[in-house]
């Protein structure tokens, strides 16, 4: 088929041969953990084959009555379904498009294209070709499940204003209720109801959704139009069975009740936003149960809490707004404003941005804010005791007195480590600190996993390769003498809590997860998607064991 302003060069043809080659290796997914050699590429001859093929099957122009497929299927199009937004002879494309294409075969390769991180050009393309106006596939596939696909695409995309025009321009779109519903959520939970009731527009003969009829009939109100709410308002009560938490609220609105109703639920976004308006002593306390878009209006609607009156001593409620923070539910910057009501530690500090997922702290704080890094903990290189501090102008006599303490605490640096130094930071090691970490985080997982109990007290490892177990007995006067008789029954050595600054009476313990070879470790799982308890036995071996040993030890004490 000719295309001669969409598929005019050998530019498009390139993303497009990324787009739809059934057999092409782009849309495999790619282990890139895997050694080079084993990445195997046909030759330009194949490749050609494949996309002359592949031409044939989805672009190549049909004509009713000459095409087989066409021929004995026709009776199933439905020639008023033709969704989509530009008009098929702006790109020389066809409304029979998609009349050849396999559905089955479609879907999947279009859900393989979703995980590759597309270029802008090539993601505008992949647009046009969706939403050029044609007829729906017929060939093992339901007449919907296209169009159903197409809204999810839209949906996971966060393809707002491409949302609005489709719908503008397919007035009797089937199935518009997940469009619908997240236009107005999205609003909604910006706190913009203006914006959300003029989405109303878009309601036709098919939108019967039972949260899209409530909405409607609040806009109605809320625009004055009370004659036009009660008659829908009727209508729905006859459909179906009215909740009485609605009942109320829009018996309220009306002005049939003259007393609001202090009821809040948080079943949905709606639901919340009537409580909200209804209520003059609103209070509601977010939880890790609250959905996305309730956060979303409690921040909009500035009903989160204020960081100046946050008390320090409550830990739970500040546990979740640390956790809602890293969860893109709290305003990351007005969680820094509630650190900063602390007397932070350096490991507080200098983790911060790590444990949190969030944006580096000096971002918000540059004058009050010193950096650290080394060797030892950035690139896992034990022993190797070379870094430095970055401390702004503003914090000189902090500096002044790390450099008297460092005059009786640190030595020269051995040329050695200099030279690694030198190494380490010139050249780009991610591959590296990642492959490691991801061995660490699962070894330490299993140690804290089969670990925990009545017995064992342990925290879940957030990063390095020490966990801190306390033994719950009361068999020993201090942690010194409990790990003395740890290793003499078991073989396991580990560092007594006293030697870090814990009371003795306190039975803590340091235990290192490093006991394997993590050279072999890193050779032989580069290429495993995961790290299971078979690769650990293998790899391993004393971490398990040792593990066993120290859980029998402290069930027999």
């Amino acid at each position: 088929m000719k295309i001669s302003k969409l598929l005019n060069s050998i530019l498009f043809q390139l993303p497009l041969t990324l787009i739809f080659s059934i057999q092409s290796i782009a849309v495999e997914s790619v282990d890139i953990w895997k050694d080079n050699s084993e990445i195997k590429i046909e030759s330009t001859e194949s490749n050609q084959m494949n996309l002359d093929d592949e031409e044939k099957t989805l672009f190549e122009q049909t004509s009713m009555g000459e095409t087989e497929i066409f021929q004995s299927n026709n009776e199933d199009l439905d020639f008023k379904k033709v969704y989509g937004l530009f008009d098929p002879e702006e790109n020389d494309l066809s409304l029979e498009i998609w009349t050849e294409s396999d559905g089955k075969v479609l879907l999947e390769q279009l859900k393989k294209i979703e995980k590759i991180n597309l270029s802008k050009d090539s993601e505008e393309l992949l647009i046009k070709i969706l939403f050029t106006n044609a007829y729906l596939p017929i060939k093992n596939i339901n007449s919907s499940d296209f169009l159903d696909y197409k809204v999810e695409w839209l949906i996971k995309k966060d393809k707002i204003n491409i949302m609005e025009e489709f719908l503008h321009k397919n007035p009797d779109l089937e199935n518009n209720t997940d469009l619908l519903k997240y236009l107005i959520n999205e609003n909604l939970s910006e706190a913009d109801i203006n914006n959300a009731c003029t989405k109303v527009k878009f309601f036709n003969k098919g939108t019967n959704d039972e949260y899209l009829q409530k909405f409607k009939i609040y806009c109605l109100i809320k625009n004055d139009n009370l004659a036009e709410a009660q008659l829908q308002y009727d209508l729905l009560n006859e459909k179906i069975s009215i909740d009485n938490f609605y009942n109320k609220k829009i018996n309220y609105l009306l002005g049939y009740s003259k007393e609001a109703d202090d009821e809040v639920s948080d079943k949905n976004l709606f639901n919340f936003y009537l409580s909200h308006i209804t209520n003059s002593n609103f209070q509601y306390d977010p939880s890790m149960k609250t959905t996305k878009y309730i956060w979303q209006y409690l921040s909009s609607s500035n009903l989160l809490v204020n960081p100046d009156s946050v008390d320090l001593d409550d830990e739970t409620k500040f546990n979740l707004y640390e956790w809602a923070a890293a969860n893109n539910l709290y305003n990351k910057k007005e969680l820094f404003n509630i650190y900063r009501k602390f007397l932070f530690s350096f490991d507080q500090f200098l983790n911060a941005e790590e444990i949190y997922e969030c944006d580096s702290i000096s971002k918000y704080n540059p004058e009050g804010t010193i950096i650290s890094t080394g060797l030892s903990k950035w690139c896992g290189a034990g022993g190797w005791r070379l870094g430095f501090f970055a401390i702004p102008d503003s914090l000189n006599n902090i500096k002044n007195s790390l450099k008297i303490l460092a005059s009786e605490s640190f030595t020269s640096v051995s040329s050695p480590i200099q030279y690694a130094a030198i190494s380490a930071f010139a050249k780009d090691h991610d591959n590296y600190v990642n492959r490691t970490k991801k061995i660490l985080k699962e070894v330490g997982m299993y140690v804290y996993e089969n670990l925990k109990s009545n017995k064992i007290l342990i925290n879940k490892p957030e990063g390095g390769f020490y966990l801190m177990p306390e033994f719950i007995n009361d068999k020993f006067r201090t942690s010194s003498e409990m790990c003395k008789n740890i290793i003499n029954e078991t073989g396991v050595a580990l560092l007594p809590g006293s030697d870090f600054g814990f009371s003795e009476n306190k039975m803590l313990a340091r235990l290192s997860f490093t006991d394997f070879d993590g050279e072999k470790f890193l050779n032989n799982t580069s290429g495993c998607k995961e790290i299971n308890q078979d690769i650990l036995s293998k790899f391993a071996p004393n971490i398990l064991e040792g593990v066993s040993k120290l859980k029998h030890w402290s069930e027999n004490i």
